[in-house]
């Protein structure tokens, strides 16, 4: 007895099979299991024109098969089926084409390689029938083809598979007319066409968007791009011709930016320093300039993303209503150049008119997420809010906003409550976390009211520090860097603090390397105990070697040769297996590597100096890692060439150290050495008494003492961007201690670095502000301080606009020298350029821009200040960051004496 079963599905899909009663079983599983899910997943596929065609054809046919096949359909899915039941087997393999009409079906592919199609559709004759979910998604990628539908008949101990498709339209080899600018590999990479040499139909609009869209972004603003198609569309298939008439018109340059309206941000400044709403904006479109004479290409899209850009800003600074629009284009007749003309609507200014703070914690919710419940504040509301930039009156900005965030995270953090971010699974601490604020506007009164909300968290305590990465480094090197100890609050700031210490060190970062991994510290939360948290600092050992065979020149001190060999984080105890091995193991560093000792050799030849050094220091002698003792030996020979005398200095000194906590406070002393000779006077010059003295008595021996006291809180010891460094250096001369000269001299210095803008933007603008003091005052047997110990202004230093030591009381040809000093530099610096640092989301400055003041003033008696010998000097100057630290300097005079020489110009190689 055999039945005759007929099911029709839906996607227009018919499926005929005639067999036996007794695989009536298989033939529903494999209807279920296998074909309906196949088919219904080719409709994802489909472009909207075809899904459109095909729901109207589906609704009546969907109407007629439900009833049919509701029972059967219901009765398959009430069995228990196998989860992958086997699909028969593939006797043959037929494609049947719907022709362009929409109704008429032809045998066969029109256009393509059958093997090919089946093989894309993953169809294989003699292995079983499988899903065809990826493969009608391949088809369609690969070929155009859209798959509509599937038959199967009985084929022997198999089925025949009927595939029935529709070739989309095609053309083999698109042509494009009227790009005289660009080729057609340029044209197939805008259009995004990759490796193919064929382009289907309905893309044609497509493609004719990217091109138009690419030509505009190239300042092609009249661009027009229009696909002409011959063959297909006319009802025939396979396929076709496309063309893309490109009408290309001029390219447009922007001559100049108008804006309007912007009477709170109007634009200030000039060159590289300028401010305002276009340079707060960051605009990029931009009209003539120094590097612009012809302007910058005029992008519409990139207009409208400046329009954006400048109304943020207003936003960001409390404008809530303001409106930035193009007020009009104005094209010259030739229409390849344009100003463009934005007008402002400001609006008003809204201002805070309550400010508030709510604590929330997590409650558990069982079997969900917890959820968040109203809590106390753990300390005074009043305190905390005291503390904030946001308060009733103040504009309400964006700024202060990111400022309230990082102290309510500082102020917490500093009393244990560590924020979630800095554990190692955030999601899952308990610390604490700045929620999105409440914030209400009121258009009406032009006020805002703002309601802070935070997770306090846990408070914590430190069980054990760890440190991770130091692979060649000693444990030690770096604990005594870190302040946030085992048993106490685990404070943020100290973390803070403990992290920036070992930075400064230069032990873990590599300066040739910018995708050298920074150091970071994870808070670990401790098993069993909420109140605990475990803090590892993960370090990579950095490059701590430099051997540099380099020269160069220097305004102050001509042409000079360089043979430097520097070992950071030295070992003298870690010595190599063998003299032959030194090099290998040294890179490696298994070698004199990992105890933090500094040795360094310097040989400096040059046109008017000549300079070498040998210097060794240990930071812990004891070993105590706190308030540990440190030793420093140093020996300097200078022979310096001035134009009216050569000086020969000789130096050495031994320097015991006593650091305090972490190193940032710390007192050295220790017997110092030198040798002094000036010579060589030139007899045409009219020189100073204090310079012919000096030469007259020859060479001259320095006993003493030094005593130096230094607080240092600096990010970076060798580049600073941030923090503060002071030293007062005192050094006593003669007396008991015997020698030439009896003299004391003290020199106080005082360095301030901040930067500004938010921490996010990595690269900011920042200022400098240098101060300096000292006193040089013979006594016993000395009458005069000797020449070469006298204090000079001048150079690309101190007091630029001034040639090198050529400033205050003196003759025509030198100046005196002071024995009294004090010097002021304030410096203003902008990142002028930056670059991409590769791997990451980071960016180096390269460039930047400088605009100073310098004053000063000599007195050539110790003890005594002239308000008369003040002298003032201003100017900018280029800083070149990486590779080489260059500083490039023009200073003019604003107040000048009658002996001092003027030099506009100098520069210096220097990392500060």
């Amino acid at each position: 007895m055999t039945l005759t079963l007929t099911l029709t599905l839906t996607l227009t899909l018919t499926l005929t099979l005639t067999l036996t009663l007794t695989s009536l079983s298989a033939l529903l599983s494999f209807c279920v299991m296998w074909v309906t899910p196949a088919l219904a997943l080719a409709s994802p596929s489909l472009p909207p024109a075809q899904e459109g065609e095909q729901e109207g054809e589906q609704e009546g046919e969907q109407e007629g098969a439900q009833e049919g096949a509701q029972e059967g359909a219901q009765e398959g899915a009430q069995r228990q089926v196998p989860a992958e039941p086997e699909g028969p087997i593939i006797r043959a393999l037929e494609f049947r084409s719907i022709e362009a009409d929409g109704k008429t079906e032809r045998e066969g592919l029109i256009s393509y390689d059958p093997g090919r199609v089946a093989a894309s559709l993953g169809i294989r004759i003699g292995q079983r029938f499988k899903r065809l979910d990826e493969g009608i998604r391949r088809v369609w990628d690969e070929f155009g083809i859209l798959v509509l539908g599937q038959r199967a008949v009985e084929e022997g101990d198999g089925i025949r598979l009927i595939v029935t498709v529709r070739e989309m339209a095609v053309d083999f080899a698109p042509r494009f007319v009227g790009n005289a600018s660009y080729d057609e590999e340029k044209l197939r990479e805008w259009a995004e066409l990759g490796d193919r040499a064929q382009i289907y139909l309905h893309e044609k609009e497509k493609v004719a968007f990217r091109l138009t869209r690419a030509y505009r972004q190239q300042g092609f603003y009249f661009v027009e791009v229009e696909p002409r198609v011959s063959g297909a569309e006319a009802g025939s298939e396979g396929a076709s011709r496309v063309l893309f008439e490109i009408r290309e018109g001029p390219k447009v340059r922007t001559t100049a930016i108008h804006v309007r309206g912007n009477d709170s941000l109007p634009d200030t400044g000039f060159l590289f320093w300028k401010g305002g709403l276009r340079s707060l904006a960051k605009l990029e479109t931009k009209g003539r300039g120094l590097f612009r004479w012809w302007g910058k290409s005029f992008v519409e899209e990139r207009l409208q993303g400046d329009l954006l850009a400048m109304r943020q800003v207003y936003r960001d600074r409390g404008w809530r209503d303001a409106k930035v629009e193009i007020e009009r284009l104005e094209f010259n007749d030739t229409r390849d150049r344009v100003q463009v003309h934005v007008l402002v609507d400001e609006g008003p200014l809204y201002r805070v008119a309550t400010i508030d703070l709510v604590a929330y914690e997590p409650v558990p919710v069982p079997g969900g997420r917890p959820r968040l419940e109203e809590t106390e504040l753990l300390f005074p509301r009043e305190e905390i809010l005291a503390e904030l930039q946001l308060r009733p009156g103040v504009p309400f900005e964006k700024a202060r906003l990111e400022y309230d965030e990082r102290e309510l995270r500082n102020y917490y953090g500093e009393r244990g409550h560590l924020a979630s971010i800095l554990f190692e699974r955030p999601e899952q601490a308990n610390g604490w976390d700045f929620l999105v604020p409440d914030v209400w506007h009121d258009p009406e009164k032009a006020e805002t009211h703002v309601v802070y909300r935070i997770r306090q968290g846990q408070k914590r305590t430190i069980r054990e520090v760890s440190v991770s990465g130091n692979t060649s480094t000693r444990d030690k090197v770096v604990r005594r860097e870190i302040s946030a100890l085992p048993g106490t609050v685990a404070n943020m700031r100290e973390l803070d603090r403990s992290l920036a210490r070992i930075r400064g060190t230069g032990y873990f970062a590599d300066r040739n390397d910018p995708r050298h991994p920074l150091e970071i510290y994870l808070v670990k939360e401790v098993p069993g105990d909420p109140d605990a948290v475990d803090v590892e600092f993960q370090l990579t050992e950095g490059r701590v070697v430099d051997l540099a065979l380099s020269g160069g020149i220097a305004s102050d001190s001509g042409v000079v040769g360089l043979i430097s060999l520097t070992m950071r984080n030295f070992d003298f105890s870690r010595q190599p297996t063998a003299p032959w091995r030194v090099f290998g193991e040294v890179y490696r560093k298994e070698a004199f590597h990992g105890n933090g000792e500094t040795f360094a050799i310097d040989l400096s030849p040059g046109s008017e100096v000549n300079y070498g050094r040998l210097l060794y220091s240990h930071p812990d002698v004891f070993g105590t890692h706190f308030d540990r003792t440190g030793m420093t030996f140093e020996g300097v020979l200078r022979e310096r060439r001035f134009s009216t005398h050569d000086e020969e200095r000789l130096r050495g000194k031994l320097i015991v150290s006593r650091l305090f906590g972490q190193g940032d406070s710390s007192l050295r002393g220790g017997p110092i050495y030198q040798k002094l000779d000036v010579s060589d006077l030139d007899d045409d010059d009219v020189l100073p008494r204090e310079l012919i003295d000096s030469a007259d008595a020859g060479d001259q021996e320095f006993f003493g003492v030094n005593l130096d006291y230094r607080r240092s809180s600096l990010d970076n010891r060798l580049a600073p961007s941030s923090g503060h460094y002071f030293r007062l250096n005192n050094n006593f001369y003669g007396g008991p201690i015997g020698g030439d000269q009896d003299m004391i001299k003290s020199e106080a210095n005082y360095d301030y670095y901040i930067q500004f803008g938010s921490e996010d933007d990595g690269v900011r603008p920042g200022a400098y502000l240098g101060l300096g003091a000292g006193v040089a005052h013979p006594y016993d047997d000395t009458d005069f301080v000797h020449y070469g110990e006298r204090f000079f202004l001048g150079g690309s230093t101190h007091l630029r606009g001034f040639r090198f030591r050529r400033v205050g009381p003196g003759t025509e040809d030198a100046a005196t020298g002071g024995e009294t000093m004090v010097r002021g530099t304030l410096e203003y610096r902008q990142p002028l350029y930056a670059t991409p640092i590769p791997g990451t989301s980071r960016r180096r400055e390269m460039v930047r821009g400088i605009l100073f003041v310098d004053w000063g003033i000599l007195d050539p008696d110790s003890f005594e200040l002239d308000p008369e010998e003040l002298r003032i000097s201003a100017g900018f100057g280029l800083g070149l960051t990486h590779p080489i630290p260059l500083a490039i300097n023009f200073g003019w005079p604003l107040r000048e004496g009658d002996n001092d020489e003027l030099d506009v110009f100098s520069f210096r190689i220097s990392y500060r």
